[in-house]
């Protein structure tokens, strides 16, 4: 697999429809073709766009990840001991996932991907970071205990969105509800005792 292009852009109305496919038929069903359909243009008019499926792939995480930046952005600079913005930026990442579902559940078990245009960056890390840095900020204010809060948070926030997810789609748990326990849940280890 090619690294995508750094200065490729993507149709929009395009990446919506990688974006429904992936939602309808998972990653085995994201074709060139089969985004062509769904945008209702031909698959010519795709194919000359020079873009690969990991193309879209990568937008669409990106658009996932940009939501969750964007969200959390209040959780990241407020003033509330780190503990109660982690539980909040957590369920925040419930909320992100609950819009994103499609993409999040496709990409179960697949690698991070590099980012176009961003050096460094990965989908992974965009999803992990910002967890990092409010554990990080519990180490410091005394209310929450990690070890090392990048591999922590890699854990917690997988922990989160792969439980959530599950218990909204295999056991059609209220949204609210889903994200409340699985939260509780996964926070607990975490606070100082």
């Amino acid at each position: 697999m090619r690294p995508p292009e750094p200065n490729l852009q993507l149709d929009p109305h395009l990446i919506d429809a990688a974006a429904n496919v992936l939602d309808a038929a998972g990653a085995v069903g994201l074709t060139l073709s089969a985004i062509a359909e769904a945008a209702g243009v031909s698959r010519v008019t795709v194919h000359r766009r020079g873009a690969t499926v990991d193309d879209y792939i990568v937008a669409v995480l990106a658009r996932a990840s940009d939501d969750l930046r964007s969200s959390l952005w209040p959780m990241l600079t407020s003033s509330e001991p780190a503990s109660e913005r982690l539980r909040s930026a957590l369920t925040i990442l419930c909320e992100v996932c609950e819009r994103h579902t499609g993409i999040m559940t496709a990409m179960f078990g697949v690698p991070p991907r590099d980012l176009p245009g961003r050096p460094g960056r990965t989908t992974s890390l965009e999803f992990i970071e910002p967890f990092a840095k409010l554990l990080g900020d519990g180490q410091t204010d005394g209310s929450l205990t990690a070890g090392d809060p990048m591999p922590d948070a890699t854990l917690l926030a997988n922990c989160v969105a792969w439980t959530y997810l599950h218990m909204r789609r295999a056991h059609r748990w209220d949204p609210a509800v889903a994200a409340e326990r699985t939260v509780t849940m996964a926070i607990a280890s975490f606070l100082t005792r």
